[in-house]
């Protein structure tokens, strides 16, 4: 990454993507066997490293449209039809292809007809029930959430960003106070403020609003004399922040509870592991910015998607070979949803993006897609 300030150049952002990847991989392999890790302080951390990972996931959706599309769309020198269609280029093929293998992955599971419809249609979140918002391909669940986040954009890009901080402060709050009254059924509730597109709104407005800022901030410091080493400080601190927070609330304050319960208490720290890394500047952002990171990164999508398979099959492995070896099944879920990431990701998903984006130039006139940055 270039060390000046105002870099269109986003390469920690992109690595982070992997790095905060490989939590979930984890979260899912130690509540399989051979693993089953019994709820305490290593499996609070795990789950919340998890949730915070999906967190940061939907806070850098809102900051990556809002940077690549935001005055596009305000200025209409993009159209609403071609932000859609590129939109569903990027992820609509491997996300289909997921399904497909997850459809034969796992044993004992038969699906419905509705099961599928929703998920080829991508609405399963909005289903209060986990057959059918986790069916199929469980990581599923969050794509269809991003879609709704994609449509959504169109007008949160409009709103003043005043009206976005109300937003966020009263869904977040909403959340709260439902998780804190027990009013609902534990499963209406967990997909109300974790599942749900409405329940996770505000991280994406969170998004917008970190982008707003970070021009602002970008702007000014173009001014300013360049400091490496307070940037290095900074980003060395919100590192241990974020980890910290973690650690405290996986640990501590929802020790042995489910992943769905106060998984907003990460939010701001994640906020700040966003906005550092989006200016980037010092050692850290340098040291995370080798190529090999941000190829991973661009390839985290393809983990996301395919790694609960992986996890399943190799458990069902494990069994029938009757091995019980933790530390190994976990290696090797690890290992294998990063190999198997970067082999998708280098010979599907992105020359699968490119040809179809070609395609639909050629038929469809649509605009040339936005420059692929490290981000």
């Amino acid at each position: 990454m270039s060390a000046s300030p105002g870099s269109d150049h986003l390469a920690p952002l992109t690595s982070i993507r992997f790095l905060a990847g490989v939590p979930i991989v984890l979260f899912h392999a130690t509540i399989m066997p051979p693993i089953d890790l019994e709820r305490g302080w290593l499996q609070g951390f795990i789950n919340t490293l998890a949730v915070a990972g999906v967190t940061f996931f939907f806070i850098l959706s809102g900051f990556l449209l809002g940077r690549r599309y935001g005055e596009k769309i305000l200025n209409r020198t993009t159209s609403i039809r071609d932000y859609l269609v590129l939109r569903l280029a990027r992820i609509y093929p491997l996300y289909i292809a997921g399904l497909l293998v997850g459809a034969f992955s796992f044993r004992n599971r038969e699906w419905t007809y509705e099961q599928l419809f929703f998920a080829v249609t991508m609405m399963q979140s909005w289903v209060p029930d986990p057959k059918y918002f986790t069916a199929i391909n469980p990581p599923s669940w969050s794509i269809s959430v991003e879609i709704f986040f994609y449509l959504a954009f169109i007008g949160l890009v409009r709103l003043p960003s005043a009206v976005l901080v109300v937003l966020c402060l009263v869904f977040y709050g909403a959340s709260c106070l439902i998780q804190q009254s027990n009013v609902l059924p534990f499963e209406i509730e967990m997909w109300l403020v974790y599942f749900s597109p409405l329940g996770r709104i505000p991280d994406f407005a969170l998004g917008l609003l970190l982008h707003r800022f970070h021009l602002h901030k970008d702007a000014k410091e173009r001014a300013e004399p360049f400091d490496p080493g307070r940037r290095t400080l900074v980003e060395a601190g919100t590192v241990i922040l974020w980890l910290g927070s973690c650690f405290v609330v996986g640990a501590f304050i929802n020790a042995g509870a489910h992943i769905s319960k106060g998984w907003y208490y990460n939010v701001p720290a994640t906020c700040l592991l966003v906005y550092v890394f989006s200016l980037g500047g010092g050692a850290v952002s340098k040291a995370i910015s080798h190529p090999v990171l941000v190829f991973l990164g661009y390839a985290s999508y393809a983990m996301y998607l395919v790694h609960v398979i992986i996890v399943f099959r190799m458990s069902y492995l494990f069994e029938d070979l009757g091995l019980d070896m933790p530390v190994l099944f976990g290696v090797l879920c690890v290992s294998l949803s990063i190999a198997s990431s970067a082999v998708i990701y280098r010979y599907f998903e992105e020359p699968v993006r490119v040809r179809l984006i070609a395609y639909l130039q050629r038929t469809r006139r649509l605009p040339p897609p936005p420059l692929r940055k490290a981000a």
